[in-house]
């Protein structure tokens, strides 16, 4: 399955996959609850409600979302992971979650239908940024959240976390393919990554609205220390040191809300 969906037989690459699939459940929890705390934080969002869960996969953040809202909708165009999402469910007594198989452009979610929206891990494997996140502003509900995190393309602090190299994202994107192909024998990272910089995730966000914030995520909730999270919080409330940190900061979290 891993060689099928990343496209490489190098052993160093699978043996990462196979660890974060290990985890996945684990850092799906931590990860909806980061973003829960986020949204009441930011916008003073409680859950419940209608929940999505944009690339749910096999269903590590749906689970998490469906203890705290009243229905889940998890949208993935992988049916076999989907299947995987499902008996998750079914093992643990889930029947709050629906599961559907679809792209992210367009949503196969109603207008204005959703209290919430978490897109983990998925946001640097859409083309269309701009397109998806206007459909997720279709979809939020008046006041609604959106939580998402983004691998930063120019990230100065740690290797590209796909393919474990350093510095894909300042090639031209035209030549990110090739290199990672040579380097990795990793086939299709062109037409399955799209690492985005703090300039390109900003006007992509146009399309939630105005009330948009890109900063800081706590890192524990992606497997690193706790301790760090403490410094990241200082280094978010100093503007000078802030706006550099964080434009070669590995990841971003996003969140926005739906205009009331």
């Amino acid at each position: 399955i891993l060689t099928r969906s990343y496209g490489t037989t190098n052993p160093k690459l699978l043996k990462r996959y196979e660890s974060y699939r290990r985890t996945m459940r684990k850092r799906g929890r931590e990860f909806v609850e980061m973003a829960l705390r986020r949204a009441r934080e930011g916008y003073g969002a409680e859950p419940g409600g209608v929940a999505v869960d944009l690339g749910c996969g096999v269903g590590a953040s749906t689970l998490a979302l469906a203890e705290r809202f009243s229905l889940v909708i998890g949208v993935d165009p992988s049916l076999p992971d989907l299947i995987l999402a499902r008996k998750a469910a079914d093992e643990a007594g889930i029947s709050n979650v629906i599961l559907v198989a679809g792209y992210a452009n367009p949503l196969p979610v109603p207008d204005a239908s959703a209290d919430f929206v978490i897109a983990e891990n998925v946001l640097e494997h859409i083309a269309d940024l701009k397109g998806t996140l206007a459909e997720v502003g279709r979809v939020l509900s008046s006041g609604a959240v959106f939580v998402g995190d983004c691998v930063n393309r120019y990230n100065l602090l740690r290797p590209e976390p796909h393919v474990a190299l350093w510095g894909v994202g300042f090639l031209p994107r035209s030549l990110q393919g090739g290199y990672v192909r040579r380097r990795r024998d990793f086939d299709g990272y062109d037409r399955s990554v799209f690492l985005r910089s703090l300039r390109e995730l900003r006007e992509g966000a146009r399309g939630i609205g105005p009330d948009v914030r890109i900063g800081f995520p706590e890192v524990s909730a992606f497997g690193f220390p706790a301790w760090l999270d403490p410094i990241l919080a200082i280094v978010a409330r100093t503007p000078i040191l802030s706006t550099v940190a964080l434009a070669i900061f590995p990841v971003y979290l996003m969140t926005g809300r739906r205009s009331r």
